[in-house]
């Protein structure tokens, strides 16, 4: 009997912990800011006519950060948006795909486009 109460502990102790890990996310993207100025990265979907946010940050000179996204819709797009407070023009996109990607940030000089780099 008591040992019987101890593996159901056990079991109800490990039940718990699964529960406690978060959420399934399944895009995830680093971003490496290799340019001399900091640079507003978000991740976004269009969604009639107009663009949403799903996820942003602001990320440092010669600094990384990771935007992170649970599962979205079968059919929807998202997209990596990167743009600065000088930057001439739209922000620069890529398009993303389910799992880890990696992504380097550069630009010509401190007023050039913004240009972001697939690294895997």
């Amino acid at each position: 009997m008591t040992r019987a109460l101890l593996v159901a502990g056990v079991a109800a102790a490990g039940l718990g912990l699964g529960g406690c890990r978060g959420m399934k996310v399944d895009y995830v993207v680093e971003v490496r800011n290799m340019t001399g100025g900091t640079v507003q990265a978000s991740v976004v979907h269009d969604h009639s006519e107009r663009v949403v946010v799903a996820a942003g940050t602001n990320v440092f000179p010669n600094d990384r950060k990771q935007l992170s996204l649970p599962r979205r819709g079968r059919f929807e797009r998202l997209e990596l948006s990167v743009t600065a407070p000088n930057n001439p023009g739209v922000p620069a996109r890529m398009p993303l795909s389910p799992g880890m990607t990696y992504v380097n940030v550069t630009r010509q000089g401190d007023e050039g486009p913004i240009r972001l780099e697939l690294v895997r």
